[in-house]
């Protein structure tokens, strides 16, 4: 019986602490990211850096293609 009042309060002191760091992550997520091409600041949800012109929905594009074999 007190085994199991045991590693019932662990679980549960572990679920609470693991939902106090899922709210604290969402709190203090980012919400900008660097531009790869000049290093400044963009925000999220931006397509296009505003210094260097460096589209972000071009590069997303192009990650997501499959590379292409040559064929002989």
């Amino acid at each position: 019986m007190g085994t199991a009042i045991g590693v019932g309060l662990v679980v549960g002191l572990w679920v609470a602490a693991d939902v106090i760091l899922g709210v604290l992550w969402l709190i203090t997520r980012r919400k900008t990211r660097d531009c790869p091409a000049c290093g400044r600041t963009v925000k999220r949800g931006q397509l296009q850096c505003k210094s260097c012109g460096y589209d972000f929905g071009q590069a997303a594009r192009a990650a997501q293609q499959p590379p292409v074999s040559p064929v002989a």
